[in-house]
Protein backbone atom coordinates (compact mmCIF):
# COMPACT_ATOMS: atom_id res chain seq x y z
CA UNK A 1 0.00 0.00 0.00
CA UNK A 2 1.21 3.48 -0.84
CA UNK A 3 1.55 5.81 2.12
CA UNK A 4 1.59 9.55 1.97
CA UNK A 5 -0.71 12.50 1.56
CA UNK A 6 -1.83 11.67 -2.01
CA UNK A 7 -1.63 7.95 -2.80
CA UNK A 8 -3.83 8.27 -5.94
CA UNK A 9 -1.48 10.84 -7.44
CA UNK A 10 1.55 8.68 -6.64
CA UNK A 11 -0.08 5.61 -8.18
CA UNK A 12 -0.99 7.50 -11.36
CA UNK A 13 2.52 8.97 -11.63
CA UNK A 14 4.14 5.53 -11.28
CA UNK A 15 1.69 4.03 -13.79
CA UNK A 16 2.26 6.85 -16.28
CA UNK A 17 6.04 6.56 -15.97
CA UNK A 18 5.86 2.80 -16.42
CA UNK A 19 3.70 3.07 -19.53
CA UNK A 20 5.92 5.81 -20.96
CA UNK A 21 9.11 3.83 -20.41
CA UNK A 22 7.51 0.70 -21.86
CA UNK A 23 6.24 2.53 -24.96
CA UNK A 24 9.61 4.21 -25.46
CA UNK A 25 11.39 0.86 -25.23
CA UNK A 26 9.00 -0.75 -27.73
CA UNK A 27 9.34 2.08 -30.25
CA UNK A 28 13.13 2.15 -29.96
CA UNK A 29 13.30 -1.62 -30.43
CA UNK A 30 11.23 -1.32 -33.60
CA UNK A 31 13.31 1.58 -34.98
CA UNK A 32 16.51 -0.26 -34.10
CA UNK A 33 15.42 -3.43 -35.89
CA UNK A 34 14.00 -1.71 -38.99
CA UNK A 35 16.12 1.41 -39.51
CA UNK A 36 19.38 1.26 -37.59
CA UNK A 37 20.56 -2.30 -38.22
CA UNK A 38 21.47 -3.42 -41.73
CA UNK A 39 19.38 -6.23 -43.23
CA UNK A 40 20.76 -9.73 -42.63
CA UNK A 41 21.61 -10.28 -46.32
CA UNK A 42 24.92 -10.18 -48.19
CA UNK A 43 23.75 -7.74 -50.88
CA UNK A 44 20.51 -6.15 -49.70
CA UNK A 45 20.45 -3.79 -52.69
CA UNK A 46 19.93 -6.82 -54.93
CA UNK A 47 16.73 -8.01 -53.24
CA UNK A 48 13.65 -8.21 -55.43
CA UNK A 49 9.96 -8.69 -54.68
CA UNK A 50 7.96 -11.08 -56.84
CA UNK A 51 4.18 -10.76 -57.17
CA UNK A 52 1.70 -12.98 -58.92
CA UNK A 53 -0.64 -11.34 -61.41
CA UNK A 54 -4.40 -11.56 -61.65
CA UNK A 55 -6.97 -9.97 -63.89
CA UNK A 56 -8.97 -8.41 -61.04
CA UNK A 57 -6.08 -6.63 -59.22
CA UNK A 58 -2.56 -5.36 -59.76
CA UNK A 59 -0.81 -7.55 -57.22
CA UNK A 60 -1.81 -10.91 -55.85
CA UNK A 61 -0.36 -13.21 -53.23
CA UNK A 62 2.26 -15.64 -54.44
CA UNK A 63 1.05 -19.14 -53.64
CA UNK A 64 3.23 -21.86 -52.15
CA UNK A 65 3.02 -24.04 -55.32
CA UNK A 66 4.07 -21.00 -57.41
CA UNK A 67 7.01 -20.40 -55.08
CA UNK A 68 8.18 -24.02 -55.27
CA UNK A 69 7.86 -23.98 -59.06
CA UNK A 70 9.78 -20.69 -59.33
CA UNK A 71 12.52 -21.94 -57.01
CA UNK A 72 12.99 -25.09 -59.07
CA UNK A 73 12.93 -23.49 -62.52
CA UNK A 74 14.45 -20.01 -62.31
CA UNK A 75 18.25 -19.89 -62.57
CA UNK A 76 18.76 -16.10 -62.66
CA UNK A 77 18.62 -15.76 -58.85
CA UNK A 78 21.30 -16.92 -56.44
CA UNK A 79 18.72 -17.81 -53.82
CA UNK A 80 14.95 -17.56 -53.45
CA UNK A 81 13.11 -17.24 -50.17
CA UNK A 82 9.55 -16.55 -49.11
CA UNK A 83 7.67 -15.14 -46.17
CA UNK A 84 4.04 -14.92 -45.21
CA UNK A 85 2.04 -12.36 -43.31
CA UNK A 86 -1.12 -13.67 -41.76
CA UNK A 87 -3.68 -12.30 -39.39
CA UNK A 88 -3.91 -13.98 -36.03
CA UNK A 89 -6.90 -13.76 -33.76
CA UNK A 90 -6.14 -14.21 -30.09
CA UNK A 91 -8.86 -15.47 -27.78
CA UNK A 92 -8.91 -15.78 -24.06
CA UNK A 93 -9.32 -19.36 -22.94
Amino acid sequence: MIRGKRPAFTSMAVLTLGLGIGANTAIFSLVDAVVLRPPPFKAAERLVWIWATRTDRDKALYSNPNFVDTRERVRSFDEIGAFAIDRVRLKYA
